[in-house]
């Protein structure tokens, strides 16, 4: 039995719903001595206020997000959760046009204190706005930006912004100044102007239909890109996600980490899953309830939990959790006096002393071998099954 394409994925197992999003108008209630914008929940704004002189003031819209987990930021030490956030300006016929965001601030109502951010100033949850580089034809872009003290806290931040987007739109205000980029004319006010009390029009979306709950980390569709990489390689990643992929231990690790480096239960809501599909079209899977990739300092150990029924493969948790990873040169394996990598296709790897499960080793072209543990391989039914370029 000969091995096509083998992917291997991380699940990140979160039940997404699309909000409904309530629809809202952005008026003016600037007075003599401020400028001050706000959203008014009826679509139809007293006539007093609608009736006012328009002028140029700053509007705030959610961008959608499929996927507002980013990784550990060594910055913070925290993990974020990020919205983006499109800064754009409300135009009429005598709203100048050349502004750009210069400063965006935000203000947080005590009962969003209270249940998102935990209320403490050791809140396990801080948050923060701050802008991003512009595109030239934008006036602004900025995030706002949550730092969870774990990785699975912002997992739960994330279900309870999608179960109830509007609580975080209702409990937060952003300030914005800006500045003109041209020379002071009739037309453009040549002071930095301030808008506060804004609100987006819309609530956050971290739902994507086409969005899938599984993270493909690595990836094999022929033997076109080796994976007879270098340790620095293995660390950063390499290849082409749609075709032949190794998205890197080190991002591998800021996905998986949870704060505390030897709890199990934190990280049960990470599993895995190999996928691989024969020359005869025969596919194999096999999921696993625990995935979680540690740090540098412990070579990038593997913790994978028990298989869930049904699955096709053998020997993967009980052989290969708890091992460092290794490759060619730098051995870190249970194999004394040797190099599991290079006795079996210098590939990098979780390797034991050495493997049940090598899907980075060499890449078979021979479809006469059938049993063979030297290329990208795992255990079936007591046998190394190959995995093979197909002719």
């Amino acid at each position: 039995m000969n091995i096509l394409s083998p992917v291997f994925a991380l699940g990140i197992l979160l039940s997404l719903s699309t909000p409904t999003v309530r629809a809202a108008s952005l008026v003016n209630k600037s007075s003599s001595n401020a400028n001050t914008v706000s959203l008014f929940e009826d679509t139809n704004p007293p006539a007093s206020v609608a009736k006012r002189p328009a002028i140029v003031k700053p509007v705030l819209k959610f961008e959608r997000v499929c996927d507002p987990l980013v990784g550990y930021s060594g910055l913070y030490r925290r993990h974020p959760l990020v919205l983006p956030l499109a800064i754009s300006l409300s135009r009429s016929s005598n709203a100048p046009a050349d502004y750009v965001a210069t400063d965006i601030k935000l203000s947080v109502d005590e009962a969003l204190k209270s249940t998102l951010l935990d209320g403490s100033e050791s809140s396990t949850v801080k948050l923060l706005v701050q802008l991003k580089r512009r595109q030239p034809d934008e006036i602004g872009a900025g995030q706002l930006v949550f730092l969870c003290s774990d990785f699975t806290r912002c997992q739960q931040l994330r279900e309870s912004i999608e179960d109830d987007p509007e609580e975080l739109w209702r409990s937060i205000r952003f300030s914005i100044e800006l500045k003109p980029t041209v020379e002071p004319s009739s037309n453009v006010e040549s002071k930095v102007i301030r808008f506060d009390n804004l609100r987006p029009v819309n609530l956050p979306e971290l739902a994507c239909e086409s969005r899938s709950d599984w993270i493909v980390f690595q990836r094999r569709v022929d033997g076109n890109l080796s994976f007879a990489k270098n340790w620095d390689a293995y660390v950063n990643g390499f290849g082409n996600p749609e075709s032949n992929y190794w998205m890197g231990l080190e991002r591998l690790f800021q996905l998986t980490a949870t704060g505390k480096k030897s709890s199990y239960h934190d990280t049960s809501r990470c599993r895995l899953r190999i996928d691989l599909r024969d020359f005869n079209g025969n596919s194999y899977r096999s999921e696993y309830g625990l995935f979680q990739v540690l740090d540098s300092g412990q070579n990038y150990r593997l913790r994978v939990g028990q298989k869930v029924p049904n699955s096709q493969i053998d020997g993967f948790a009980s052989v290969h959790s708890e091992s460092q990873f290794s490759t060619y040169e730098r051995s870190n394996d249970r194999l004394p006096g040797d190099s599991c990598s290079q006795l079996y296709g210098f590939g990098g790897w979780w390797y034991n002393a050495c493997h049940h499960v090598n899907l980075n080793g060499a890449y078979l072209t021979n479809r006469n071998i059938t049993d063979s543990p030297i290329y990208a391989s795992f255990r079936r039914d007591g046998k190394f099954v190959p995995s093979c370029l197909p002719r």
